[in-house]
């Protein structure tokens, strides 16, 4: 298939970019580097299957040749990131979808909006199921990721239903793994950032139950995360057109960070050594989440 990602160089983005090529699609990858990082889809340069346009989707984007599936990644999603680009997140979201919505009906693609959990805003259900309309303050501070995010939604099932798109729609929670920028603030990465300071670390989130604390989170490794996306838009029926669907594991993540950040205040400095060598190296490659 040939498939078009808006968002190719960010986290999600990329990732699943070397997913779908490995599995021999062909890939056009679309993106304009205000959050997406060029370095994340370097390696690919020279890929027979895979072409790079820089492109910001809120213009319309002319793509020759057929299109089979469009994966609509693009969007800044961690609160430094929206936060920073309030307007961008808003319109990405929404004249970008728009735009993509068009190309999908131009070209009889099956079209995937990359959504999120935040769509719930301060969920007073938990778990959420897809059926949950949300707890959302269209006014507040993490407003223009929240209710960009809802419209995305209303436009994706807008053209579902009256223009008869092939649509899925995903929400997506936390994810973790390489490639994450870190200095986004996001949970993982500030678990290791505790430890390299020596400074209290609460690492007791396993199975959703925190040891400590009221926050309730749910984890997907990136390699997880990825497999479930190409899972929606390409090995679902027919009958899951106009679907939302939530991606939303709780898989390794206690094991994969507790090395590096149990127990960094019992130890010397002699002895931390060694695992703060290894905090800083996965720091470097961006260990994080969503």
């Amino acid at each position: 298939m040939r498939i078009l990602i808006t968002g190719a160089a960010g986290f999600l983005g990329s990732h699943l970019t070397d997913l779908l090529l490995s599995q021999g699609h062909e890939i056009v990858g679309v993106d304009n580097f205000i959050t997406g990082k060029e370095q994340n889809v370097a390696h690919l340069k020279g890929t027979a299957k895979f072409s790079f346009i820089k492109h910001d989707v809120i213009e319309a984007l002319k793509v020759d040749g057929a299109i089979d599936r469009i994966y609509h990644m693009a969007s800044p999603a961690s609160p430094i990131g929206y936060v920073k680009h309030q307007v961008a997140t808003l319109k990405v979201n929404s004249q970008g979808t728009w735009n993509l919505l068009e190309l999908a009906v131009q070209k009889e693609a099956r079209f995937l909006m990359a959504s999120t959990s935040e769509c719930y805003g301060d969920p007073a259900v938990n778990p959420q199921p897809e059926t949950y309309w949300g707890n959302v303050n269209p006014i507040g501070l993490r407003s223009m990721y929240d209710e960009a995010k809802r419209f995305s939604e209303a436009c994706t099932m807008a053209y579902h239903r009256e223009r008869g798109a092939d649509t899925r729609i995903i929400r997506i929670f936390n994810t973790y793994g390489p490639r994450m920028d870190p200095h986004d603030g996001r949970v993982v990465i500030s678990f290791i950032r505790q430890a390299l300071n020596q400074n209290a670390v609460d690492p007791g989130i396993r199975d959703r139950r925190p040891l400590r604390g009221g926050q309730d989170r749910h984890w997907n490794a990136i390699d997880h995360r990825s497999r479930r996306l190409s899972v929606r838009s390409h090995e679902q029926p027919r009958s899951m057109n106009g679907r939302v669907f939530r991606s939303r594991l709780v898989p390794k993540l206690f094991d994969d960070i507790h090395p590096i950040v149990s127990g960094q205040q019992a130890r010397t400095r002699k002895e931390r050594s060694p695992r703060i060598l290894q905090a800083r190296e996965n720091a470097r490659h961006g260990l994080a989440d969503e």
